[in-house]
């Protein structure tokens, strides 16, 4: 009776999953793929040797099932091994071992395994029977350490890194030359992330190792043949991510940012064109809206000469009307050549905004005036005092990669028009190729700025695209400087 009685007692400790119920009270869910974690983990890990990788969605949950609940399991049945884990940063690892180690250090929790008072760095901690955890980044250092137990959770912090070879390719010569052999014999090796670049280190463990690996793939939307045995496009975690906020999440984000990260489905290497999302369809005669304000979108660069691109965005879509370049062109120049066309049109504007990159913000040597300053006065010589102008920069340039996806995704979901006297941005939309890294090839200084300053635009823009509704409901426009 008695052993019944202590089998019962133990029951919560069986998983980790049950152990969350009980350690973190009301304040952890179970959720049903969690449950289903559960059941895939716990037998492959007690048999030893155990190589699983597991692809879940962010803002789910999972690294603390897998970073603090499985190493607090793990160390309640084998209170004598070591664990270590790994994340893209140091104070992240660091901040799953402050929670294993307050756990074990809180008597009212009920474990038997106990932390050694003597031992209580969040870095590197011991049980009172020999056990340890120890946390570490991505490329830090776990030489002389072992593990029975190595988690790597989100090796790689965001999209930019995610696409950078340079970055990717020292994270998989890390973790295959330097974590790997700091695996035990019989040890177990779990890899948590959410999926980036088919070059991220999943990618290049399946590619690399076939066979070797189980895999846990869990995407934000139920595709045939589920694991969990969802219907078709349910949620996995509809308690905290419903069908709503997802699609909500879905229009915000950029496709191949959504496919990879929520869907656990990378696109297949950056290369070849850059703007995918283009086609002939969206050449179309633009007439300008005198009821709606006017933008000018810059690329400051010089050499060979200064681009603009003139459009207007209502109606859940983005219009290209005119581009303006010359070779040696400034922006005195560049503005007589707007005012120009307006005057041609009978174009007349009372209110503009101006869009372009950080560079534009800084500070002339000579006059202690920016690019964006002389912009407003010469619009203000050519148009009046009294037009009002806004400034919609960011403080930090947009991401490279992500910008461009963005600009993607805006024109495949035909939110996006361009007049076909657009003949720079044009031959850039059609002519540009992506490099290694996501980015631009820019095999002749012509091509790309015209672009460039569109995609400035775009990305600024992306919000009362893809959420015209919401716009309406919250008042949100935009983040712009006060009219001028």
């Amino acid at each position: 009776m008695t052993k019944n009685s202590d089998i019962l007692q133990n029951l919560w400790t069986l998983t980790p999953g049950l152990m969350g119920e009980v350690v973190f009270n009301r304040f952890y869910k179970r959720f049903d793929w969690i449950k289903y974690l559960d059941r895939r983990l716990i037998d492959k890990i007690q048999e030893g040797n155990a190589r699983v990788i597991v692809n879940v969605p962010p803002r789910h949950g999972k690294s603390l099932y897998i970073s603090v609940l499985l190493p607090l399991w793990y160390l309640e049945h084998y209170p004598d091994r070591h664990v270590i884990i790994t994340s893209y940063g140091a104070n992240l690892s660091q901040r799953w071992g402050r929670m294993i180690r307050d756990v074990l250090q809180d008597e009212s929790k009920g474990l038997s395994t106990q932390l050694d008072p003597s031992s209580r760095s969040v870095k590197e901690f011991h049980t009172t029977e020999g056990g340890r955890v120890l946390c570490s980044s991505t490329g830090g250092a776990v030489t002389g350490s072992g593990g029975h137990l190595v988690i790597v959770d989100d090796p790689i912090k965001g999209w930019a890194e995610a696409h950078s070879p340079t970055v990717t390719e020292a994270c998989y010569e890390w973790f295959r030359n330097t974590l790997r052999t700091r695996v035990e014999p019989g040890g177990n090796l779990v890899i948590l992330m959410t999926r980036w670049s088919s070059e991220d280190l999943t990618g290049k463990l399946l590619q690399d190792f076939p066979g070797e690996w189980d895999t846990i793939n869990l995407p934000a939307f139920a595709l045939e043949e589920d694991p969990l045995e969802r219907p078709y496009g349910q949620p996995l975690c509809p308690e905290r991510w419903g069908v709503t906020a997802l699609n909500a999440l879905k229009n915000e984000l950029s496709e191949p940012a959504f496919l990879a990260e929520f869907q656990q489905i990378p696109r297949k290497g950056l290369f070849g064109a850059a703007y995918t999302g283009f086609t002939e369809d969206l050449v179309r005669p633009q007439t300008y809206n005198p009821s709606e304000p006017l933008h000018i979108s810059f690329d400051f660069n010089i050499s060979p000469g200064m681009n603009a691109v003139l459009g207007q965005s209502y109606g859940g879509k983005s219009r290209a009307l005119a581009d303006f370049h010359g070779e040696g062109w400034d922006i005195p120049r560049i503005i007589d050549n707007i005012a120009l066309y307006a005057a041609s049109g009978s174009l007349r504007a009372d209110t503009i905004y101006i869009y372009g990159d950080t560079s534009g913000n800084a500070r002339s040597h000579q006059t202690s005036k920016t690019s964006y300053d002389q912009v407003r006065f010469y619009l203000r010589e050519h148009f009046g005092n009294n037009i009002k102008i806004f400034t919609a920069v960011p403080k930090k340039a947009p991401p490279l990669v992500g910008s461009i996806d963005v600009f993607n995704t805006v024109m495949s979901r035909g939110l996006y028009e361009i007049d076909p006297r657009c003949k720079v941005l044009l031959r850039d939309l059609r002519e540009l190729k992506r490099d290694p890294n996501g980015g631009i090839i820019k095999s002749s200084i012509n091509l790309s700025h015209a672009s460039d300053a569109e995609r400035y635009r775009i990305y600024q823009l992306k919000f009362t695209m893809f959420h015209e509704d919401r716009k309406k409901a919250s008042g949100r426009v935009l983040t712009v400087s006060p009219p001028h």
